[in-house]
């Protein structure tokens, strides 16, 4: 019910303002409840899950889905496979890059080098505490099994062959 009623605005309605939802309320388009549940419910539950609505086209997903920087701040996009591929592979191109991991400046080049969407506090973040962890998993997509093993060496067990 809700996604036909969105659909009938065609992308005309601001799907994260208020008017929009205080509208569906005032209709009883889904009786018993709020337009502050509705629009919760819809950017929380529905807008992340639109690809498996198999009945939409693509130009009804353009219309119902919210520009990232529309989401309310605090609202997290989970890191994509090719994500943490493409950290690796950034310090795959220049393996000293590696040394300046607990430093700013790199990860501030990374932010850059990567496109926008990720802070440089993120990708260091998912770097550290997950990418390099479990670097073993991304063996096979142009990550040689070799690379991991050094970077797992230097950063989780501290050895560093240049400091001796």
């Amino acid at each position: 019910m809700l996604l036909r009623r969105l659909l009938e605005e065609e992308g005309r309605a601001r799907l994260t303002g208020r008017s929009l939802w205080r509208q569906i309320e005032a209709e009883r388009c889904v009786p018993g409840r709020t337009w502050q549940s509705l629009k919760q419910h819809y950017l929380a539950v529905m807008e992340p899950r639109l690809n498996e609505y198999g009945s939409l086209t693509e130009l009804q997903r353009s219309w119902l889905r919210v520009p990232a920087p529309l989401l309310r701040r605090g609202r997290r996009r989970p890191y994509e496979r090719e994500e943490d591929v493409a950290i690796l592979r950034f310090f795959m191109e220049v393996p000293l890059r590696v040394r300046g991991v607990l430093g700013r400046a790199i990860w501030q080049e990374a932010e850059r080098a990567l496109g926008p969407g990720r802070t440089w506090q993120s990708l260091k973040e998912r770097f550290l505490k997950s990418i390099v962890p479990n670097c073993r998993s991304y063996t096979g997509e142009d990550v040689p099994q070799s690379f991991c093993d050094e970077l797992q060496r230097m950063l989780l067990v501290g050895d560093d062959p240049d400091r001796s």
